[in-house]
């Protein structure tokens, strides 16, 4: 999920080259990311100040 607004969030399902553009962009902009890793069994909360990518395996 990805917060656009106050309360509006976006689900957003990224693979391969495209995943690491995206996290890129986020970078960009400076701020702290936050993922949300869903996996078929429990989602996980990842990510700290320095975030790596992580996508669905």
């Amino acid at each position: 999920m990805l917060r656009v607004e106050r309360d509006v969030n976006m689900c957003v399902s990224l693979y391969e080259g495209l995943a690491f553009a995206f996290h890129n962009k986020l970078e960009s902009y400076g701020s702290e990311v936050e993922v949300v890793l869903v996996t078929n069994i429990y989602p996980k909360v990842v990510g700290d100040k320095r975030m790596v990518l992580y996508w669905m395996l």
